[in-house]
């Protein structure tokens, strides 16, 4: 599997990254799961929820802020 063959793809999770739509990130990406190995799936969707919460610093919102730290990190940080 090569970056390449995604190229479409990579744009438009960007374009969606920039408008900050990070749940339509996650709903884009979730078909790649079965199609990754396990750890590039989850280095990816912890650099994703990295960002986010990133912005979130920047202007806080703190029930997604509380959001982000319970559930979604903490899904991409386990050790496998």
């Amino acid at each position: 599997m090569t970056l390449e063959s995604y190229s479409k793809e990579i744009a438009i999770i960007r374009r969606v990254m920039l408008e900050g739509d990070f749940t339509t990130v996650r709903r884009f990406l979730q078909p790649f799961e079965s199609r990754l190995d396990v750890r590039d799936f989850r280095a990816i969707m912890f650099r994703i929820h990295r960002q986010r919460l990133f912005e979130l610093v920047e202007e806080p919102d703190e029930i997604e802020l509380r959001e982000l730290l319970e559930q979604d990190i903490g899904n991409y940080c386990t050790a496998e």
